[in-house]
This record gives structure tokens, C-alpha cells and sequence, in this order.
């Protein structure tokens, strides 16, 4: 039996929003594909199906990269957010920071404070406080190229 879902993400500046279709061939063989829309310029991309042999989060950014390299052009588009959350009526108790160097940072908070979190300490020039003890602070929070729901 095959299952699919689909995941929700935007650019940090909302001028990318793309959906993520993830089909469960096995419970080790799995594809995906994106479904990508832009406002400046308008432009809508659907992408083929492709192998998505694991589901990390370096990962995960290495194939929407991959597809599309153009989000990596303005730095303006950084974090990408998952806006998966948004879709249930549920909340998923943890998130995801993930630095651009791949190192990803857990926060057991729900997305909507992480987002609030992050979107306040860049407006104010504050800092995050990480799990290892380290602090982004100023350019530091733009070192953030994701945050997940996971």
C-alpha cells in the first residue's frame, strides 16, 4: 500500500511557498516531489518524481537546494519555515533550528513560538539561546536556514 502526505514550507520573506509530496513506496523506499510557487516573478514549478533515500534534515535541504538553486540567491528568503503545523489540529511539541553548516538544534517548543522566537530576536537584534550552550546573536541568526517541524 502506498501512502502519501504532503509537508508546507514558505521563505522566511513569503515570496516562495512550496509543498512537499512525500509518497511511501515501502517502509524503506520512499520519493518525493515539490510543487513551488513564486510572486516576484510569478512563476509556478512542479518538479518529477525522485528517490528521497532518508528523511533528515540536512537532507532535506540538500534536495530543495537541489531543486531550487535560485532560493539560495536572496539571502532575504532565509529561514524556510515549515508550515506544516498550520495544516492540523494538532500541535507537535518540538522543533528544529538548522544552521546552514547542517548542524540542527531541537527546541521542545511548539513551531508557532519557535517562529515568534525567531522572528522577534531578528527585529530586535537579541539572541537564541541553543541546547549546547551557544548563542546565535545578531549575524549569527542569519546563519539559520530552516526551521522545522520534527
Amino acid at each position: 500500500m502506498v501512502t502519501t502526505f504532503n509537508r508546507y514550507f514558505a521563505t522566511w520573506n513569503k515570496n516562495i511557498k512550496f509543498i512537499q509530496e512525500i509518497k511511501l513506496l515501502s517502509p524503506s523506499e520512499r520519493q518525493t516531489r515539490f510543487q513551488l510557487s513564486m510572486t516576484d516573478p510569478e512563476k509556478n514549478i512542479n518538479t518529477d518524481w525522485a528517490s528521497y533515500p532518508e528523511d533528515t534534515s540536512q537532507a532535506w535541504l540538500a534536495t530543495v537546494l537541489k531543486e531550487f538553486p535560485f532560493i539560495d540567491e536572496d539571502k532575504t528568503n532565509y529561514p524556510i519555515v515549515d508550515l506544516t503545523y498550520t495544516k492540523r489540529m494538532r500541535t507537535v511539541l518540538c522543533s528544529t533550528l538548522l544552521l546552514k553548516n547542517g548542524i540542527e538544534y531541537k527546541r521542545y517548543a511548539p513551531m508557532r513560538e519557535t517562529v515568534a522566537l525567531v522572528k522577534n530576536e531578528r527585529e530586535f537584534n537579541g539572541a537564541i539561546f541553543l541546547n549546547d550552550g551557544k548563542i546565535l546573536k545578531g549575524k549569527g541568526l542569519n546563519q539559520i536556514a530552516a526551521i522545522l517541524e520534527r
